[in-house]
């Protein structure tokens, strides 16, 4: 109800259905452990982990797409960035230049990166960019000493 209270079978009872839908101001549901295997195996996060283990190679041109897409940007403008940036020399698996459209389809496979009215990063694409820094600050520091 409108005081987050739970509204049990006990304080329906003797309502019509139309009272119970007027008392109804939000709806809640539990998670079961394999829904929360679901959400978890679908966060952005764990899904460009597995991506960048298998394409290790591409893990530099993808963060510095997903800079990139801080703000809304057309495929054109993403082609642009490959053409002006070092991304247009990284080398796929063929050996031949990294094309855009196959960086973009991944990011978005992987929750990251998304299309509304043009390409933009994600809340997860976000917190993976954070998240990339910071480990690659904590390499730094290690190396250092």
């Amino acid at each position: 109800d409108s005081a987050s209270v739970e509204l049990s079978a006990q304080r329906k009872q003797g309502l019509s259905e139309d009272e119970v839908d007027d008392l109804i101001h939000d709806f809640a549901y539990r998670t079961t452990s394999i829904g929360r295997a679901a959400i978890e195996s679908m966060d952005p996060r764990r899904r460009f982990e597995g991506f960048a283990a298998e394409f290790p190679e591409l893990v530099e041109a993808s963060l510095e797409v997903l800079a990139f897409l801080g703000k809304r940007r057309s495929m054109a403008a993403i082609d642009s960035l490959f053409r002006h940036a070092t991304l247009l020399q990284e080398n796929g698996r063929d050996g031949r230049p990294l094309q855009p459209s196959v960086l973009v389809d991944k990011l978005e496979q992987s929750g990251c990166i998304y299309w509304n009215n043009g390409w933009i990063i994600s809340k997860g694409g976000e917190r993976v960019v954070t998240e990339q820094e910071i480990s690659r600050t904590g390499k730094e520091r290690r190396k250092e000493k």
